[in-house]
């Protein structure tokens, strides 16, 4: 017997020591009923959602009274539902969200058929677009169960991406080739090498893999994401590779390069970082006799959008991943998701990420700002060299948020919508460090000299007629006014 078969057999001997049948377990003898299948995938993917279960299984060539092994007669091939094939009939009738996989071994001389099943995940899993639920060792409509309708709805809402497997069945030694833990390590400060039992302690604590019920490991999207080699060999996050889109000038007309990062997250960080120093625009700037190259963005800024975008994308969104548009006079990063805070309060909100592991890793290995301060230091960033705030555009019919990072702009050439983002910011970035903003500190903000007062009067009076911001003191005069966001 090969190790797949000793997995298998593992893994029934184990199902067949529970005491019953379960919302997650169906024992069979050789009833192999096409339509009693797909009804029964549907239950027992939706049950095992509920209970929490990575899979459900079914198995053939077992008692279910007794449990003991009694092989089956029949395997997965040699079925029809009328001249269609099992296999065939179920991926018509299932919804696309079932995922299953049908195996055999010989245990003790007798063939047993193993059907693990996958979770629901973001809807219930249906047949002829019914679906079905597991009560106890029944299986039925999910209709006729109001209560367990709402429990399975509730836990598809609470369903974690980050904790899904993106590849199963493997050992130990597997794990350790498809990702890199020596960065693993060396992003935390510990260096050195370590044994494979170490190694697994730390993946598991952090989710980063998980044990099967065959005794073997799969590695989940989070791990895939962050620490994979070579990203395609993980279907599910395959696409949420990062791409960096360098153009030639501020159109897409002409590529100069496309770059897709093949790893995960992690491990491109520090390659990331070094692109762009080569791909960011500069320019020569003269001071004190000495002439000097300086970016035309502030690079901090950037790498923190970038990892802002890792952290906050929607991963349940198939087919998008990070894109980075490098122009003459801007910078667009794009994820997939709106975000879950209004972007106008992105710097006062207490921090909340769809994706909390995710985040908390990437602030471990210091790849962003501690939880919160992201966008201040963006904004503070951008305000420090006199740059327009970086805007944020929500495309909600594309489930897009797209945040974009300017050049340097004269303040008589930024646009009416660009200035009251800039004036509201400031004003908020003001507040939060316990601070007003004022006519001054606007000016100061923009490198504006006392000759732009009556102009910065009137953004200021355009951002209060819009809302945006208020008088700290009603009472006071225009001319001695402090301000504050709105929602101050």
């Amino acid at each position: 017997m090969n190790g797949a078969d000793d997995n298998l057999e593992l893994l029934i001997r184990t199902l067949c020591s529970l005491p019953a049948e379960t919302e997650f377990v169906e024992f069979k003898h050789d009833n192999y009923d096409p339509e009693m299948i797909g009804k029964d995938i549907s239950a027992l993917a939706n049950s095992a959602c509920i209970m929490d279960r990575e899979n459900a299984y079914m198995v053939w060539g077992i008692d279910d009274k007794t449990h003991d092994i009694v092989g089956t007669e029949y395997t997965r091939f040699s079925r029809l539902k009328g001249n269609e094939e099992i296999s065939s009939f179920l991926r018509r009738s299932l919804s696309p969200n079932a995922h299953y996989v049908f195996e055999d071994c010989v245990i003790d001389g007798k063939v047993a058929v193993i059907l693990t099943i996958e979770r629901a995940y973001r809807v219930p899993v249906t047949f002829n677009n019914n679906p079905y639920i597991r009560i106890g060792s029944y299986t039925k409509p999910l209709k006729d169960v109001p209560d367990l309708q709402v429990q399975l709805w509730k836990k598809l809402a609470e369903t974690d991406f980050e904790l899904l497997k993106a590849k199963t069945d493997l050992s130990v030694t597997e794990v350790i080739s498809m990702l890199d833990f020596s960065n693993y390590f060396l992003f935390q400060g510990q260096s050195g090498n370590n044994s494979p039992e170490v190694v697994l302690n730390y993946a598991l604590s952090d989710d980063l893999i998980v044990k099967q019920d065959n005794g073997l490991y799969a590695v989940t999207n989070l791990g895939a994401l962050l620490f994979a080699k070579n990203i395609r060999e993980f279907p599910s996050v395959r696409d949420k590779r990062l791409r960096i889109i360098v153009y030639a000038d501020n159109s897409k007309a002409e590529i100069l390069k496309d770059s897709v990062f093949e790893s995960g997250y992690a491990l491109v960080y520090r390659e990331m970082t070094a692109f762009l120093d080569g791909v960011l625009p500069s320019r020569e700037v003269i001071g004190g006799g000495l002439r000097k190259t300086e970016k035309r963005f502030p690079e901090r800024a950037v790498r923190e959008v970038i990892s802002n975008a890792m952290i906050h994308q929607d991963l349940s969104i198939p087919g998008q991943g990070i894109v980075v548009e490098v122009f003459s006079s801007r910078v667009e990063v794009t994820n997939p998701g709106c975000p879950i805070i209004d972007p106008r309060r992105f710097i006062d909100n207490p921090p909340k990420s769809r994706n909390i592991r995710l985040a908390d890793l990437m602030r471990r290995m210091k790849m962003c700002e501690i939880a919160g301060s992201g966008w201040d230091r963006i904004t503070m960033d951008c305000e420090k060299d006199y740059l327009p705030t970086p805007t944020v555009s929500v495309y909600d019919n594309l489930e897009l948020t797209k945040v974009t990072i300017f050049s340097s702009v004269p303040f008589g050439k930024m646009s009416r919508e660009d200035r009251l983002w800039s004036c509201y910011s400031h004003a908020c970035i003001k507040h939060v460090n316990d601070e007003v903003m004022s006519n001054a500190t606007l000016r100061e903000r923009f490198g504006l000299d006392e000759s732009y007062m009556s102009q910065i009067s009137r953004l200021i009076r355009d951002a209060s007629e819009a809302g945006l911001i208020k008088k700290s003191d009603p009472t006071s005069s225009n001319k001695f006014s402090r301000y504050e966001p709105y929602w101050a």
